[in-house]
């Protein structure tokens, strides 16, 4: 009887050792609460994007920072813990480690708790940085404590030089006063996530796809539940049900038994945690987006995209979703629309996740800094930019918007009275007339207004009108962009074959010539100036021996197509199998060379032909071509080609001899004032078109 008495009062001894008889209260730390939530209470002032301060650190910040009586704590990849006065950002105390602090602290009854890459635990005065204790868990701490009713549960990473063989990949619970260990459990591979802790209750994940829920008294294993893939994600615990990422999914869990309640699957990993709002998740992912889920039912309500991986994890404050991505911003969300507020750019990732209080939002970035955003916003300095500045109409300008101070409304003047997207941030006009345009941006924030304008920044000039020769050459064409020597600049893309013959036309009336092909009876009408033609209209019409032309022979609409054979044209009416209403008359005879163009300028093609230097053009598109008129210019064996070539409105003759141009400036003997230059080489078949 003596004996048990012994052993009865030894237990009582060592328990009243490891527990602290006065338990401590429940302070803050790494995702806001014990129950991993991510909500925090602003004090009723929206964080704004003002930078307020910026504290710079020798190295990266993945850790997070926690809050508490007006001092910011967080951790460093200089291996260094800090402790910021919120309010200005002055150092108040630093505290050096061994390792890389990636750990988040949690502050309770004036103590800071955080874990280090050198293995240990650190537990220190919060008021001055001194060493309480540390505790040496041989492993790496990425994990942040919790720290609850006198105890402080952490994870580590542990390796394969055990000092202790059961503290490798281990959940501690230590006595939060004295450092020692009440118990630990071992799991399958590294703990990277932090524990939250409800109703007696310790949850946390593992490397190896294991959530586990151990009971905070002993650290027994109530349940396991196995993921997708690794949980690194940190559970948060909300009305009965656990939410967690692993591998590319999240998973709602009963708190009580680790049941599926439901999954979503994203489209990458989630190493971020959950935040849960009113009855919603709010979670990232690397797939780039900020996913905000019903609580209850697994159901996506909506979801933000972001430049890159969102490593980071979200917190809520009065309506509003606060995430960094590794686009280098930080984000302010609606919560209920999923709409951008506002975004703050820092100079690298943003890992680390943010903490509220007070009307402003603490985080850290990958470029060394720690930042405080908040306060009133300064006024936008409003700027912006458009491209191109200049062209024929109808001209498309995007206008990009390049004001600071992060605008949240914008209000364009586009100089033609137009209001079609004049409130869009990047909005894309489109001028219609010829004339020079000022443009204005006002730009407003919360903190005030700003006008930025360009005095006659965008110049619309008609659409260009002459006509550009070009060549076809085996299944290629080179389109010249000038009537000079070489054709300066050049298109050239691939379009049928050997042996084809080309033919140019405006095949969709936008005012443009589209190149063709014939071959054989057969029409290949490209939709485009591109390779291989864009959409193409094919169709029979003619035969093979047949001479292809085109123009607009009712004056209007698009151009059609007809054929010359041995002195006789057929003018199609429309580009389709058979031509449509086809209207065929004598004129010329076998071995002429069948021209088109606007000879008067009325508006509608009529037909010509070359016969060894003589140029004979229809007056009408009948037999015998009217009244013709006849002139002499070029000579045998050269090719005839057509166009507008001085913009007057009227199609000029020219010749094509073994790589020269030879272009007319009217219709008559000698062709007047000649354009000469060489472009093509002896073999190309010319053609020639308005091709801009």
């Amino acid at each position: 009887m003596q004996k048990r008495f012994i052993v009865a009062l030894a237990i009582l001894i060592i328990l009243t050792l490891l527990v602290p008889s006065v338990l401590a209260t429940p302070g803050l730390k790494f995702r806001s609460d014990l129950n991993n939530s991510g909500v925090y209470d602003d004090g009723g002032i929206r964080p704004t994007n003002n930078v307020k301060w910026t504290f710079t650190t020798g190295h990266y910040v993945y850790s997070s920072p926690t809050v508490v009586n007006g001092v910011v704590y967080i951790g460093s990849e200089d291996n260094n813990v800090y402790a910021i006065y919120a309010t200005n950002g002055t150092e108040l105390w630093s505290f050096f480690t061994g390792g890389w602090v990636d750990s988040s602290p949690a502050v309770v009854n004036d103590i800071v708790y955080v874990g280090s890459l050198d293995k240990n635990l650190y537990a220190l005065e919060a008021a001055t940085g001194t060493l309480i204790w540390n505790f040496n868990t041989d492993g790496e701490v990425r994990s942040s404590p919790a720290v609850v009713n006198g105890v402080v549960y952490v994870g580590s990473k542990g390796n394969n030089t055990l000092t202790d063989p059961h503290l490798t990949n281990t959940v501690f619970a230590l006595n939060a006063t004295t450092g020692a260990r009440i118990w630990n459990f071992s799991t399958i591979d590294g703990v990277f996530s932090s524990p939250s802790v409800a109703n007696g209750i310790v949850y946390v994940g593992d490397q190896g796809t294991q959530l586990h829920a151990l009971d905070a008294m002993n650290g027994t294993q109530l349940w396991t539940f196995s993921g997708y893939n690794f949980v690194r994600s940190s559970p948060s615990v909300a009305n009965g049900v656990v939410y967690v990422g692993s591998g590319d999914t999240i998973y709602a869990l009963y708190a009580t038994n680790g049941t599926q309640l439901w999954s979503f699957s994203t489209g990458s990993w989630v190493e971020s945690s959950p935040a849960v709002s009113n009855g919603f998740v709010y979670i990232g992912s690397f797939d780039y987006n900020l996913y905000a889920i019903d609580a209850m039912t697994g159901v996506e309500s909506w979801r933000f995209s972001t430049g890159k991986m969102v490593h980071s994890s979200p917190a809520v404050a009065n309506g509003v979703v606060y995430i960094g991505s590794n686009d280098n911003n930080l984000y302010a969300i609606d919560a209920v629309k999923g709409t951008e507020i506002w975004r703050f750019t820092a100079g690298r990732w943003i890992y680390s996740c943010p903490a509220v209080s007070n009307g402003t939002v603490f985080f850290g970035s990958y470029d060394r800094n720690i930042y405080a955003l908040g306060g009133e916003s300064p006024a936008p300095v409003a700027s912006f930019a458009g491209t191109p500045t200049s062209g024929t109409a109808p001209l498309a300008v995007t206008f990009t918007d390049t004001s600071t101070n992060t605008p949240t409304s914008w209000n364009w003047t586009f100089g033609d009275d137009s209001l079609v997207n004049a409130t869009v941030k990047n909005p894309v006009h489109t001028y219609t007339s010829t004339g020079t345009y000022t443009v204005s941006l006002i730009a407003t924030n919360s903190g005030g207004s700003n006008t930025s304008t360009l005095m006659n920044y965008i110049t619309v000039t008609s659409p260009a009108t002459t006509s550009m020769v070009g060549v076809f050459r085996n299944g290629t064409v080179y389109l010249a962009g000038s009537n000079t020597n070489g054709g300066l600049p050049v298109t050239f893309f691939n379009y049928g074959m050997t042996g084809d013959l080309p033919v140019a036309g405006d095949w969709n009336a936008d005012g443009k010539a589209e190149i063709g092909i014939f071959r054989t009876g057969n029409f290949y009408l490209a939709s485009s100036n591109t390779p291989g033609g864009g959409t193409i209209n094919a169709f029979n019409f003619g035969q093979m021996g047949d001479i292809p032309v085109a123009g607009k022979w009712s004056g209007s609409g698009a151009a059609t197509v007809g054929i010359f054979r041995s002195g006789k044209f057929f003018l199609a009416s429309s580009n389709t199998p058979g031509g449509g209403a086809v209207n065929a008359f004598n004129f010329g005879q076998a071995g002429d060379i069948p021209i088109a163009g606007d000879w008067n300028g009325d508006g509608t093609t009529t037909v010509g032909i070359f016969r060894n230097g003589l140029f004979a053009l229809a007056s009408h598109n009948f037999i015998g071509g009217g009244l013709p008129t006849y002139f002499t210019f070029g000579q045998a064996g050269d090719v005839p080609v057509t166009g507008d070539w001085n913009d007057d409105g009227k199609t000029e003759v020219g010749i094509f001899r073994n790589g020269a141009v030879y272009l007319a400036s009217s219709n008559t003997p000698g062709g007047g004032t000649v354009t000469a230059f060489t472009y093509g080489m002896a073999g190309d078949v010319p053609v020639a078109g308005k091709w801009t």
